[in-house]
């Protein structure tokens, strides 16, 4: 870990300042041979989630307070968008396989959401460097929530502004009410193992054809 200088001059190098220096990166549709299968888990959210979703891999060169180097992968959630579908710009200068990649060909555009930076919240605010974080069951089970979440939020916001006339609502949305307090409880066990560093959260969007 870079220790952080209090006092230097304006002109200091990075060696000084104790901190990483992002020499180049490069954004894939191919998983590097160094990390571990993703497959039964993107499965799960093409089947699940979304049928659009893009796996992406994230290789970046970074150079170290010490004056060498290291490089750190990242899973990154990505997803086929057509034109007026999203407000995100795509990203460009991909890597592209020349084979399927777990029984499919990306398709372009591709948006990237949200990329898993392997950190807990202490390190993430201590502006430590990223690291790998494998694509987890217990990762897309929050990404569940977060899509149970999209689905209802007007009703959720609806529950929050009238608990005191909670009886006024009618059944359906006092169902969705109830499942949503369900849900928050898990929500909040994914965040304690967020913070612990066992699990990364994600966000697979739904709202590009995904199943219900």
């Amino acid at each position: 870990m870079g220790q952080v200088v209090e006092e230097f001059e304006p002109d200091a190098s990075p060696n000084e300042l104790g901190v990483h220096v992002l020499l180049g990166g490069q954004v894939s549709c191919v998983p590097p041979a160094v990390v571990p299968s993703s497959e039964s888990e993107v499965k799960r959210i093409w089947r699940e989630l979304n049928p659009r979703f893009v796996p992406l891999w994230i290789t970046n060169d970074w150079r170290t307070p010490n004056g060498g180097t290291t490089r750190v992968h990242l899973f990154a959630v990505g997803a086929h968008v057509t034109s007026g579908e999203c407000e995100k710009a795509p990203i460009h200068g991909l890597l592209l396989p020349t084979t399927p990649v777990y029984g499919r060909m990306p398709q372009l555009p591709i948006v990237v959401f949200d990329i898993l930076d392997g950190l807990t919240n202490q390190e993430r605010n201590f502006g430590e460097l990223q690291r790998w974080e494998p694509l987890t069951h217990l990762s897309i089970d929050f990404a569940h929530y977060r899509a149970w979440v999209d689905r209802h939020v007007h009703v959720i916001q609806q529950g929050k502004d009238a608990k005191q006339h909670v009886k006024r609502v009618d059944a359906k949305a006092q169902k969705v009410i109830k499942d949503e307090l369900t849900a928050r409880k898990k929500f909040n066990r994914y965040s304690l193992a967020k913070a612990m560093g066992t699990a990364d959260r994600i966000y697979v969007p739904t709202a590009f054809g995904a199943a219900a």
